[in-house]
C-alpha cells in the first residue's frame, strides 16, 4: 500500500498530544521483534489504543452500560485481558453512578497475563474510590478457575490466543455465565472477500495516519503483529461464541473492521 492510495475522509479519534504517546514503531526495523505486552507497551498503551482501534472509548462505554443491564446480583464480572484496567474503570463508573454513593459494586475481576498490564491496573483501581470489590490478576485466561459470573468481557483479547485454544476458552467462559447473563466480545475482523479486506486495509490506514501515525510506524507494528494477532472473520467470530454456548451473538457495533458482539447464556 502506498499513501497515494488513503482515503483522507476517515474522522479521527486522537484528541491530543501525551506524555505517553506511542513513538514505539517510529524507525525502520522497530517491527522486526514480534509485538508483546510489555513495559514498553503499557507505558503507551492508552494512546495506543484510542490511536489504534476505531471507536475504542465507545465500546468502553458501551461494555460498561451492557454491564449494568445484564450483571446478575451475587456473581462476578469479568475482564479477561483487561489491559491497563481502562474497562474497570468504566465499570467502577456505571455501578457507583447507578448505586448514587453507595458502596455495593459487583465484584469485579480484571485479569491479564501481561505483568506490566497488571501493574497499570493495579494502579488504576487504587485510585477509584470504590475498588473493594475489584481486583485484578496476573494470570493467562487459560488458568483462571472462573466463579459464578453474569457478564464476561473479552475485548480485543481472543485475536490473541491460540487459534486451537479459542473454542476451548469460550466454552469454559460459558460454563462460568449465568442464564441471562452475557459475553462481550470485541474483535478485529478478517474479510474473506479481497474487495472488501483491501478498502478496510485502506480504511484503517488513513485512520491510523489521521490520529498522527506515520506510514512506517504502521507499517512496522503490521508487521510486528503478523503471527502474533490472528484474525477471524465476523461469521467465525460468531460461530465459535455459538458453539460455546451463547445464543445469539448479536453484533452491536463497528468500526472499519472492528466489531463488538454480544452473546446471549440462556
Amino acid at each position: 500500500m502506498t499513501a497515494k492510495k488513503i482515503n483522507t475522509a476517515v474522522a479521527s479519534n486522537y484528541t491530543g498530544e501525551s506524555d505517553r504517546k506511542d513513538t514505539i514503531y517510529n524507525v525502520h526495523g522497530a517491527g522486526n521483534t514480534p509485538f508483546r505486552f510489555g513495559q514498553r507497551v503499557a507505558r503507551v498503551f492508552d494512546d495506543m489504543a484510542v490511536r489504534s482501534i476505531p471507536l475504542y472509548n465507545e465500546v468502553q462505554r458501551l461494555s460498561a452500560a451492557l454491564a449494568l443491564k445484564y450483571y446478575i446480583p451475587e456473581t462476578h464480572i469479568y475482564d479477561l485481558g483487561c489491559s491497563t484496567g481502562t474497562t474497570i474503570v468504566a465499570l467502577q463508573d456505571a455501578f457507583r453512578d447507578q448505586a448514587a454513593g453507595k458502596k455495593n459494586i459487583p465484584p469485579i475481576v480484571g485479569i491479564d497475563c501481561s505483568a506490566a498490564m497488571v501493574s497499570a491496573a493495579k494502579t488504576k483501581v487504587s485510585a477509584l474510590k470504590y475498588n473493594r470489590n475489584i481486583s485484578v490478576e496476573h494470570k493467562s485466561i487459560e488458568n483462571v478457575k472462573f466463579k459464578r459470573s453474569s457478564v464476561v468481557i473479552l475485548n480485543y483479547t481472543l485475536q490473541f490466543l491460540p487459534l486451537n485454544k479459542r473454542a476451548d476458552i469460550l466454552k469454559k467462559i460459558a460454563d462460568s455465565v449465568v442464564s441471562g447473563g452475557i459475553l462481550i466480545l470485541s474483535e478485529k475482523t478478517a474479510e474473506q472477500d479481497a474487495l472488501k479486506e483491501n478498502l478496510f486495509t485502506e480504511l484503517y490506514y488513513d485512520f491510523k495516519l489521521k490520529n498522527g501515525y506515520t506510514l512506517c510506524e504502521i507499517e512496522e507494528k503490521k508487521k510486528a503483529l503478523e503471527g502474533v494477532l490472528i484474525p477471524l472473520s465476523e461469521k467465525q467470530n460468531s460461530e465459535l461464541a455459538e458453539a460455546a454456548g451463547f445464543t445469539p451473538v448479536l453484533k452491536v457495533l463497528r468500526g472499519l473492521n472492528f466489531v463488538t458482539f454480544v452473546g446471549f447464556k440462556r
